[in-house]
């Protein structure tokens, strides 16, 4: 899961849960800067699953 979750623009990805039935994810990752909040600088990477969402983030 950290792999899609790298990257400085917002975007769609796909992710396959492994497990007794293989599950299909797709999920938007949108890109925000930290601008010092938590401690943290440069950009975070938000991972949210969506089902039926069409339109680019």
């Amino acid at each position: 899961m950290k792999e899609p979750l790298k990257g400085t623009q917002s975007r769609f990805g796909d992710n396959i849960m492994h497990g007794k039935t293989p599950l299909n994810l797709k999920i938007a990752i949108a890109v925000t800067y930290a601008k010092g909040k938590r401690e943290k600088h440069g950009v975070e990477n938000l991972g949210y699953v969506v089902d039926g969402v069409d339109w680019n983030p």
